[in-house]
């Protein structure tokens, strides 16, 4: 008995009984979470073994400039707002910042990494421009958090006022 009690307290919180499938390691990470940071660092592991020079990515995956930054863009955009709901879901690691918005840019940088040569040579601050559009896209989420919470206390408070008050 004291084992499934124990079982159920490691599923995610907020869940009834659990929910099978949506398991959580002890520290709160989600398994989807895990995976997306293991890709993450893979990424960054290619990436670094390309800059060493023990594995050639020069002309792998040619993506042009603005894929790239369409791609950097809406991986800044999905990952603000999925940073801002799981903070709002209760979880308030800082730890988690660096899940959300440094790990995607390992395989930003793993894109450019593939691109060609002549490509390379010719725009070498693309992957710092690329990071920049990510943390913009990534900031506008984090930042319009509070304001929506303001709006909503101000909306609460708007209904309690008498109907006299109102008018004025």
């Amino acid at each position: 008995m004291l084992e499934r009690r124990r079982e159920r307290q490691r599923l995610v919180p907020g869940a009834p009984g659990g929910e099978p499938g949506r398991e959580a390691t002890p520290s709160g990470v989600s398994r989807g979470e895990l995976i997306v940071l293991a890709f993450c660092l893979a990424c960054g592991a290619v990436t670094l073994l390309g800059r060493l020079g023990v594995i050639d990515l020069t002309g792998r995956a040619p993506l042009g400039l603005y894929p790239l930054y369409i791609l950097a863009a809406s991986a800044g955009w999905l990952n603000g707002n999925v940073f801002v709901a799981r903070r709002r879901r209760g979880s308030s690691q800082w730890w988690m910042l660096a899940v959300y918005y440094l790990g995607p840019l390992a395989p930003l940088t793993l894109l450019r990494s593939m691109a060609g040569a002549a490509s390379l040579q010719q725009a070498p601050l693309v992957p710092l421009f690329s990071a920049g559009v990510y943390s913009v896209f990534f900031l506008v989420p984090w930042s319009l958090r509070s304001t929506a919470a303001v709006r909503r206390d101000l909306t609460l408070l708007h209904d309690d006022l008498p109907d006299d008050e109102e008018g004025r």
